[in-house]
């Protein structure tokens, strides 16, 4: 499908989803081994019909944008349903002492633009930058729609154990699963996306050596035509992510006199993932951490709020060289307070990213930095008033 007007490429299709939906759910109780154990099961289905209608071109026109007798609508229809199980429990090992586990099954739809139908083709460029006196370097560009994209699943396990040591007071340990099958990715790596046959996208035969995808039929010695495609696909292989979470949440009234009004509460998880080698799982950092230091009483509170995070990958699509993107590990210190002026009137003030950090985009190496976000630091004074 050949546009020539992108904006329009974009929005010349309707999609519309018309769900069949059934729930069932069974809550137990009962003592096993002299344990109190309690939770619910059950499953719940879902049926979707997809219809997309797509007014695309038949025929190659000139101009902009060609006449109305250069389109046609057609009519795409998916079709897929999913049985969606689920259990939790609940095991009272003592007063204080819990055990929690969870299991549940779930899917995501692609979104509406990784759904598009369109593919949209672009006219051939000079690359100015690549092109010399003796050879001229021209780029076009697909982005290849993709229809058939199917809803990825995820199986998730969730084991807790958790003591309430004294009121208002926990520390937990977690462990979490999550296993996706069908993961949508982006990509624009030519290794994948240059077909030896190329002439759907009208460019004739395709080859790739190992850096560029050329149009071997619409090229010569002194005049090369290099395609660069981009598009969604679902992955063949799964994705596990899992880990570790311990938290601890206490207050300090057992403390004497003016320390009894502090508390606290600190959350580390461990994380790790594995997914192909092409396609990363995006925004997973393999430590994070957070730590809260508050002071309260009846008249006015302060909190200090600390968070942390290692490096995390972000999706390879965009880059230049095909690499991948990360954020570079990033701590940001955050205060607030609050008085109580009456019954009625609170005035509070919040300090963002008290520490004036940056987040730091790259590709690859630290050092070929891509983009950097500087937010500075940031106030708000806020005043409440109930009636």
């Amino acid at each position: 499908i050949l546009y020539k007007d992108g904006a329009f490429a974009d929005n010349n299709y309707r999609t519309q989803n018309n769900l069949t939906q059934a729930y069932i759910q069974f809550k137990y109780e009962t003592q096993l081994l002299g344990t109190r154990v309690r939770g619910n099961f059950g499953t719940r289905y879902e049926g979707t019909e997809n219809t997309i209608d797509s007014l695309d071109t038949y025929r190659n026109f000139t101009g902009a944008v060609g006449s109305l007798s250069d389109f046609k609508w057609q009519r795409l229809e998916n079709k897929y349903h999913y049985w969606l199980p689920s259990a939790i429990f609940v095991a009272d090992v003592r007063d204080d002492l819990i055990v929690r586990g969870a299991y549940y099954k779930t899917y995501v739809r692609p979104q509406d633009r990784q759904f598009s139908p369109v593919t949209r083709i672009g006219e051939p460029v000079v690359n100015s930058q690549l092109s010399t006196p003796t050879q001229t370097i021209r780029n076009a560009s697909v982005r290849i729609g993709n229809n058939k994209l199917r809803p990825y699943l995820a199986d998730s396990y969730d084991l807790s154990l958790e003591w309430y040591n004294r009121p208002n007071g926990v520390i937990s340990l977690a462990y979490f699963k999550k296993v996706i099958t069908g993961r949508i990715v982006s990509t624009s790596d030519p290794a994948i996306l240059c077909p030896a046959d190329g002439s759907n996208w009208g460019f004739g035969p395709l080859s790739w050596d190992g850096q560029n995808c050329t149009a071997t039929s619409q090229s010569t010695a002194t005049n090369v035509l290099r395609i660069g495609a981009s598009g969604a696909y679902n992955l063949d292989s799964d994705t596990t992510v899992d880990g570790l979470e311990f938290n601890i949440q206490q207050n300090f009234d057992f403390l004497p006199g003016f320390w009894k009004n502090f508390g606290g509460n600190f959350n580390y998880a461990y994380t790790k993932s594995k997914s192909p080698a092409i396609a990363p799982f995006p925004g997973i950092s393999k430590h994070a951490a957070n730590a809260i230091l508050y002071y309260e009483t009846p008249k006015y509170g302060i909190r200090a709020v600390y968070n942390y995070r290692t490096d995390y990958p972000l999706n390879a699509n965009g880059t230049y060289t095909g690499g991948a993107r990360s954020v570079k590990e990033r701590g940001q210190l955050d205060l607030s307070a609050s008085y109580n002026l009456t019954d009625r009137f609170t005035i509070s003030l919040d300090a963002y990213n008290i520490t004036d950090e940056k987040r730091y985009e790259y590709e690859n190496d630290t050092r070929f930095v891509r983009w950097i976000d500087y937010d500075g630091r940031t106030f708000t004074l806020t005043g409440r008033a109930t009636f």
